[in-house]
């Protein structure tokens, strides 16, 4: 069984979009299960109110996003 749902790179792709390293399809997040998608609209409602960057959320969060 193939347990790749190609989530994970729906998520890397909202992450490198947000720390400005490529563009982000919105669309896309209809590809993610309810959770998933409900913590990439609390991410997104964070940046809009300026609450945090959200590299800057995590440990190493900009050479993590880099990385990406």
């Amino acid at each position: 069984m193939n347990a790749d749902t190609g989530q994970s790179s729906v998520v890397a792709a909202f992450i490198a979009s947000v720390v400005g390293f490529s563009k982000f399809d919105l669309y896309d997040l209809r590809r993610l299960d309810v959770d998933i998608s409900d913590d990439v609209m609390a991410c997104i409602d964070t940046i809009r109110w300026r609450k945090a960057h959200l590299a800057d959320l995590v440990p190493d969060g900009w050479s993590r996003a880099h990385a990406i």
